[in-house]
């Protein structure tokens, strides 16, 4: 979709440094584990404000 696409053309430079420098930093790895660890709070987020509009 187009949504994807501009999600995509806005976050690759930002990825792409994110893979170059992790063996360094370690931030990618710890980025994934705290989206993981927000998931379930997004998804009850999102499920509230569908209720709310």
């Amino acid at each position: 979709s187009a949504d994807l696409k501009l999600l995509e053309e806005a976050t690759i430079s930002v990825c792409k440094s994110l893979v170059e420098k992790n063996p360094r930093t370690g931030n990618l790895g710890l980025l994934i584990k705290v989206f993981l660890s927000r998931t379930k709070e997004l998804k009850i987020s999102a499920e509230c404000q569908k209720y709310v509009l």
